[in-house]
Protein backbone atom coordinates (compact mmCIF):
# COMPACT_ATOMS: atom_id res chain seq x y z
CA UNK A 1 0.00 0.00 0.00
CA UNK A 2 1.63 3.29 -1.00
CA UNK A 3 2.31 5.64 1.92
CA UNK A 4 -0.04 8.34 0.57
CA UNK A 5 -2.96 5.91 0.22
CA UNK A 6 -2.30 4.42 3.67
CA UNK A 7 -2.31 7.87 5.28
CA UNK A 8 -5.40 8.94 3.33
CA UNK A 9 -7.28 5.82 4.41
CA UNK A 10 -6.34 6.22 8.07
CA UNK A 11 -7.27 9.91 7.94
CA UNK A 12 -10.79 8.87 6.93
CA UNK A 13 -11.11 6.84 10.14
CA UNK A 14 -11.89 9.02 13.17
CA UNK A 15 -9.42 9.05 16.05
CA UNK A 16 -10.36 7.50 19.36
CA UNK A 17 -9.02 10.06 21.84
CA UNK A 18 -9.47 7.60 24.71
CA UNK A 19 -6.96 5.26 23.05
CA UNK A 20 -4.48 7.61 21.44
CA UNK A 21 -1.01 6.07 21.39
CA UNK A 22 2.26 7.92 21.35
CA UNK A 23 5.46 5.88 21.29
CA UNK A 24 7.84 6.70 24.14
CA UNK A 25 10.68 9.01 23.13
CA UNK A 26 14.28 7.84 23.19
CA UNK A 27 16.16 8.92 26.29
CA UNK A 28 18.89 11.50 25.77
CA UNK A 29 21.89 9.20 26.06
CA UNK A 30 24.99 8.88 23.94
CA UNK A 31 23.89 6.31 21.35
CA UNK A 32 25.59 5.19 18.20
CA UNK A 33 23.84 6.62 15.12
CA UNK A 34 22.88 3.08 14.01
CA UNK A 35 21.10 2.50 17.33
CA UNK A 36 19.23 5.78 16.94
CA UNK A 37 18.23 4.85 13.38
CA UNK A 38 16.99 1.44 14.47
CA UNK A 39 15.07 2.99 17.36
CA UNK A 40 13.42 5.38 14.90
CA UNK A 41 12.49 2.45 12.67
CA UNK A 42 10.93 0.56 15.58
CA UNK A 43 9.07 3.69 16.68
CA UNK A 44 7.68 4.03 13.15
CA UNK A 45 6.50 0.41 13.30
CA UNK A 46 4.74 1.14 16.60
CA UNK A 47 3.04 4.15 14.99
CA UNK A 48 1.89 2.04 12.02
CA UNK A 49 0.51 -0.64 14.32
CA UNK A 50 -1.34 1.94 16.40
CA UNK A 51 -2.99 3.20 13.20
CA UNK A 52 -4.54 -0.21 12.64
CA UNK A 53 -6.75 0.36 15.68
CA UNK A 54 -8.52 3.23 13.92
CA UNK A 55 -10.54 1.09 11.47
CA UNK A 56 -11.25 -1.35 14.32
CA UNK A 57 -12.68 1.48 16.42
CA UNK A 58 -14.72 2.76 13.49
CA UNK A 59 -16.10 -0.72 12.77
CA UNK A 60 -17.17 -1.21 16.40
CA UNK A 61 -18.70 2.28 16.49
CA UNK A 62 -20.72 1.55 13.33
CA UNK A 63 -21.68 -1.86 14.68
CA UNK A 64 -23.11 -0.33 17.86
CA UNK A 65 -24.74 2.60 16.07
CA UNK A 66 -26.44 0.41 13.47
CA UNK A 67 -27.39 -2.44 15.84
CA UNK A 68 -25.34 -4.92 13.84
CA UNK A 69 -23.63 -5.09 10.49
CA UNK A 70 -24.00 -6.77 7.16
CA UNK A 71 -21.83 -9.63 6.02
CA UNK A 72 -20.39 -7.36 3.32
CA UNK A 73 -19.29 -4.73 5.87
CA UNK A 74 -17.76 -7.39 8.11
CA UNK A 75 -15.76 -8.80 5.18
CA UNK A 76 -14.68 -5.32 4.10
CA UNK A 77 -13.48 -4.65 7.63
CA UNK A 78 -11.50 -7.90 7.78
CA UNK A 79 -9.92 -7.17 4.40
CA UNK A 80 -8.92 -3.64 5.43
CA UNK A 81 -7.27 -4.80 8.65
CA UNK A 82 -5.55 -7.60 6.75
CA UNK A 83 -4.20 -5.12 4.18
CA UNK A 84 -2.88 -2.83 6.92
CA UNK A 85 -1.14 -5.74 8.66
CA UNK A 86 0.39 -6.94 5.39
CA UNK A 87 1.59 -3.40 4.70
CA UNK A 88 3.26 -3.23 8.11
CA UNK A 89 4.88 -6.64 7.66
CA UNK A 90 6.21 -5.56 4.25
CA UNK A 91 7.59 -2.38 5.78
CA UNK A 92 9.43 -4.41 8.44
CA UNK A 93 10.86 -6.72 5.77
CA UNK A 94 12.13 -3.75 3.74
CA UNK A 95 13.80 -2.36 6.88
CA UNK A 96 15.49 -5.73 7.39
CA UNK A 97 16.78 -5.66 3.81
CA UNK A 98 18.06 -2.10 4.22
CA UNK A 99 19.73 -2.93 7.54
CA UNK A 100 21.34 -6.07 6.12
CA UNK A 101 22.85 -4.08 3.24
CA UNK A 102 24.20 -1.40 5.56
CA UNK A 103 25.56 -3.88 8.11
CA UNK A 104 27.31 -6.00 5.45
CA UNK A 105 28.95 -2.96 3.88
CA UNK A 106 27.39 -3.47 0.47
CA UNK A 107 27.59 -0.24 -1.49
CA UNK A 108 24.60 1.12 -3.35
CA UNK A 109 20.87 1.12 -2.86
CA UNK A 110 19.30 -1.99 -1.32
CA UNK A 111 16.78 -3.70 -3.60
CA UNK A 112 13.12 -3.07 -2.93
CA UNK A 113 10.87 -5.81 -1.69
CA UNK A 114 9.21 -7.90 -4.36
CA UNK A 115 5.55 -8.80 -4.10
CA UNK A 116 5.70 -12.54 -3.48
CA UNK A 117 5.10 -15.22 -0.88
CA UNK A 118 7.51 -16.52 1.75
CA UNK A 119 11.00 -16.62 0.30
CA UNK A 120 14.53 -15.60 1.20
CA UNK A 121 14.86 -12.04 2.43
CA UNK A 122 16.56 -11.17 -0.87
CA UNK A 123 16.74 -12.87 -4.22
CA UNK A 124 20.07 -14.79 -4.03
CA UNK A 125 21.06 -13.88 -7.59
CA UNK A 126 20.44 -10.19 -6.94
CA UNK A 127 22.41 -10.32 -3.70
CA UNK A 128 25.39 -12.01 -5.41
CA UNK A 129 25.27 -9.40 -8.17
CA UNK A 130 25.34 -6.55 -5.63
CA UNK A 131 28.26 -8.13 -3.77
CA UNK A 132 30.22 -8.67 -7.02
CA UNK A 133 29.58 -5.07 -8.04
CA UNK A 134 30.63 -3.75 -4.64
CA UNK A 135 33.80 -5.88 -4.73
CA UNK A 136 34.65 -4.67 -8.25
CA UNK A 137 34.18 -1.04 -7.20
CA UNK A 138 36.44 -1.48 -4.16
CA UNK A 139 39.26 -2.92 -6.31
Amino acid sequence: LPEVERRRFLADCPRNVAREYMAPVLNSVNLHPNAKRQDHQLSDIQFRLSGITRPINQFVHNLIRNNGTSREHALDFANVVHELLVDTASYITQLRIDNMFKASGIQGQAPHLANSGPSPLLDPKELVEHVKLATAVQQ
